[in-house]
């Protein structure tokens, strides 16, 4: 559609005057039904090109609401091909009657209908409206009859589009900028040829900008002051990132400031990433479930059936010990298994300190309860249903929560551990500066090339 659209504006840009032949033919209808309202429109080009348009309206539409929607939708898309002469042909006397000023609109929602016509009519250099027999509008009706009938899940040759709200509803307020797809395009023409746009505001603002910026085997980069170089994102790559690092294998359902400060230390960019991840996390199903999970330095975990001293003892040399040295002190609940001869025993020979929680004040050790909860929230989210299979994704959750920033540092515990982040898939499935260049070096390797 956005091709079409773009090669009707070359072919359709008005560099003359207008002649009798420059008329444009739009057929509207609309359709209200029990399944849903819906509406048609076939737009006509002086040059006899066409474009059909089936539109599903996501809100109650009585009959004639919906032939007023399919008016300004027509319109819109005439206007945004340049069309300067409009002839409009409906099937319905009443709102043809009202735009004629033939009837009088008396209901407050038709009144607005028809205000909002009119402003769009005075775009247009001339337009023209019929009323036409219900015979001679098959094609829009069908379309409409289409839209209204069928839920646009099910599979169908004809794209079928969603309008969420009326057209005459006030306007919302939305920051994302109007090249949120595109955004840097400018920025690239500018690196590759010097090119600028027209406009010398925006001709300063990119060449500004542009210093930010730099090109790697023509894939822009965002320089980082004291990091990597960050790979810019355009849509659809966006959304693969943020749902790759908020739900895939490496996801936890962070929040959305969270989720956005991983996207970017993982080494990604886009202008938009705080508001993007934000309106991504308010639309997951399972974070308004189970709400925002918090983060820790560092968690150790395993599953046991039941805790005895001989597992901790285990527990501590395996996990702890042997990965990072004897610890200076243990602090541990009222737990039988923590307070045994045993397990005293084996903290003296090592020269740890035994520290435990009271009993009139458990909140003492209040961090590993809290870790317990995140854990626990994070495995709900990652199972749901099959709870029984927590054992087996316990690994994996952990590796999540490691591999997540947290907000007090802005590093992940890996990171504060080792020194550097590690690996993850979505790295694998859209490279960043460090794996690209890693990946080279390999493949120089392989080939006994140096590099």
């Amino acid at each position: 559609m956005a091709d079409f659209i773009a090669k009707l504006l070359e072919v359709h840009t008005p560099d003359k005057e207008s002649t009798p032949d420059d008329w444009w033919s739009l057929h509207v209808d609309g359709a209200s039904r029990s399944s849903g309202s819906g509406v048609g429109l076939l737009l006509k080009t002086p040059t006899d090109e066409r474009l059909e348009q089936s539109i599903r309206l996501d809100f109650p539409a009585s009959n004639n609401e919906a032939e007023y929607e399919v008016i300004l939708s027509g319109l819109g898309l005439a206007t945004t091909l340049n069309a300067s002469k409009v002839k409009i042909h409906s099937d319905s006397q009443l709102v043809v009657g009202q735009i004629l000023k033939e009837y009088e609109a008396k209901d407050e929602r038709m009144a607005k209908y028809l205000l909002k016509v009119q402003e769009s009519l005075g775009w247009l250099g001339e337009w023209v409206i019929e009323k036409i027999p219900r015979g001679d509008n098959v094609q829009v009706d069908a379309l409409a009859g289409i839209a209204a009938s069928f839920p646009v899940k099910e599979s169908t040759m004809l794209p079928v589009y969603v309008q969420i709200t009326p057209t005459i509803a006030e306007p919302h307020v939305c920051n994302v900028s109007p090249k949120e797809y595109d955004w840097a395009v400018d920025i690239t023409a500018y690196l590759q040829t010097r090119a600028l746009p027209e406009d010398p505001k925006h001709a300063h603002k990119v060449r500004i900008q542009a210093s930010r910026f730099t090109l790697i085997r023509d894939d822009l980069y965002r320089r980082s002051f004291g990091g990597p170089y960050l790979k810019c994102l355009i849509q659809p790559e966006i959304q693969y990132v943020l749902s790759e690092l908020h739900e895939g294998v490496c996801g936890n359902h962070s929040g959305g400031r969270t989720l956005a400060h991983r996207a970017h230390s993982q080494g990604y960019y886009w202008p938009t990433m705080r508001q993007d991840a934000e309106i991504y996390v308010r639309k997951c199903d399972k974070c308004q479930k189970h709400g925002p999970i918090p983060h820790m330095p560092w968690v150790e975990a395993e599953a046991y059936a039941s805790i005895k001293d001989k597992d901790v003892k285990r527990f501590v040399w395996k996990n702890i010990v042997c990965r990072f040295g004897i610890l200076q002190a243990i602090i541990a609940d009222n737990g039988p298994q923590f307070d045994s001869s045993a397990f005293k025993d084996f903290c003296t020979k090592l020269h740890i300190k035994n520290l435990y929680s009271t009993l009139q004040y458990p909140q003492s050790n209040g961090q590993a309860e809290a870790t317990n909860k995140t854990l626990l929230s994070a495995l709900k989210k990652q199972l749901e249903k099959a709870k029984g299979k927590w054992v087996e994704e316990l690994p994996s959750v952990l590796w999540v929560y490691r591999t997540t920033p947290g907000r007090p540092t802005g590093n992940t515990p890996i990171a504060l551990t080792y020194g550097t982040d590690a690996v993850i898939p979505t790295e694998v499935g859209m490279p960043t500066a460090r794996t690209a260049v890693q990946g080279k070096r390999r493949a120089c390797k392989a080939l006994g090339l140096g590099g």
